[in-house]
């Protein structure tokens, strides 16, 4: 999560990022006259501040509805699905460990009914 991505020769590195503000990755923003959906879909299309890492958190208070979203980005570089979906489960209090799906065959298994 300290992580930024750079461009080196044509390719994307991962790389520490020099400075981390909390106050900048985690936002509080008003929807206006705006529906969630079109608010997410303009910001999911923002690009990350440079010297940045990938992710950001935005709470969007719905005061009519006294509800607050809470939006996530990151890029898929930072975790993937497994990580994620524990960290998902970690921030969200439920502490209900994710088993790994655990495949019917063996690679060995499908090549063998393959080959015969």
């Amino acid at each position: 999560m300290e992580q930024t991505l750079e461009l080196f020769g044509g390719y994307a590195f991962r790389r520490r990022a020099k400075n981390i503000n909390v106050d900048e990755k985690i936002l509080e923003m008003e929807l206006g006259n705006k529906s969630v959906t079109s608010f997410e879909s303009e910001w999911i299309c923002q690009g990350y501040p440079e010297d940045s890492p990938s992710w950001e958190f935005v709470l969007l208070p719905l005061e009519e509805e006294e509800e607050t979203y809470v939006l996530m980005k990151i890029h898929h570089s930072s975790a993937d699905a497994y990580s994620l979906l524990h960290f998902l489960n970690v921030l969200l209090e439920n502490h209900v460990p994710i088993p790994p799906k655990i495949p019917e065959d063996t690679a060995w298994e499908m090549v063998k009914h393959i080959s015969i």
